[in-house]
């Protein structure tokens, strides 16, 4: 088994556990979909799979938001208390 496909099945696993976490409402779904989807641009690098590649970029980016909008919003209702 080589290293591409090796992180492909860990980036399988943090993802599904990032949608389990996020549908509990808890924010590190999106740390394991973000580190999910850097290990598919990675694979998707290595394979050559270009759609795959711009779709990893992009879901990476929407976590990213993700993080960002779910900190936020903890961060103001602490303060409108």
């Amino acid at each position: 088994m080589n290293i591409a496909t090796i992180i492909a099945w860990i980036s399988n696993i943090l993802f599904l556990f990032g949608a389990i976490f996020l549908s509990k409402k808890c924010i590190i779904g999106w740390y394991c979909q973000f580190f999910a989807n850097l290990g598919y641009v990675y694979q998707s690098y290595v394979m050559q799979n270009t759609p795959l590649f711009y779709l990893s970029i992009v879901l990476g980016l929407i976590n990213i938001f993700g993080i960002y909008s779910w900190r936020k919003k903890n961060v103001d209702s602490l303060f409108s208390k």
